[in-house]
């Protein structure tokens, strides 16, 4: 088990703080190798984008931290470690975090695009969800959780909004636990707050 040293081991991300707010995102805009394409969805703190990557053309979804958040260096270290922790949980009903940078001073975290709804959007397009389509979503969600457990990561916002129902070309739907956004290492202090 890596310790939590290891969280903060590698090249650091020096984010452009205290200088104004960060370059503004637009359609076309490049984020490292990744063209953004359209907005996807915003929450309270940032907005998720598709892009292309730019040789590859693989299509991604890019979240990013709104410009005002991004002037938070704690706020930054939180989303840099979002991004650690998560690339750290290799399992197939988690999401796959393939890169985290800054560019121009923005914050990102490049992973899957995935294609359906939240748990959330279901349950409000067509109202509770029967106990035993429940129970096969959850099974899933919960060994997802107890790899993220076995890294020493624990979660601490799941909802249905962080559960995704990622259908597949052959309309498979395969749950898919999303957002580290306020996870913390088991062995390391308090990294979140109300």
């Amino acid at each position: 088990m890596s310790t939590a040293a290891d969280e903060n081991a590698g090249p650091e991300i020096s984010p452009r703080l205290g200088y104004g707010l960060p370059a503004a995102i637009n359609l076309g805009s490049l984020l490292g190798s990744y063209e953004i394409v359209r907005k996807i969805g915003e929450g309270g703190m940032g907005i998720v984008w598709e892009a292309r990557h730019g040789t590859l053309r693989k299509r991604v979804a890019i979240k990013t931290l709104k410009p005002e958040v991004a002037m938070n260096a704690d706020f930054v270290a939180r989303f840099v470690r979002e991004g650690r922790a998560a690339a750290r949980i290799r399992h197939p009903n988690a999401v796959d975090v393939a890169d985290v940078g800054v560019e121009n001073g923005i914050p990102y975290l490049v992973m899957d695009l995935l294609e359906g709804e939240s748990l959330a959007d279901r349950i409000t397009q067509s109202g509770p969800v029967p106990v035993k389509e429940a129970a096969d979503m959850m099974v899933p969600i919960l060994l997802a959780l107890a790899t993220a457990h076995d890294e020493g990561i624990i979660h601490r916002d799941m909802k249905p909004e962080n559960v995704f129902l990622a259908k597949s070309r052959d309309g498979t739907v395969t749950p898919t636990m999303l957002d580290f956004g306020v996870s913390k290492r088991d062995a390391g202090g308090n990294l979140t707050q109300s």
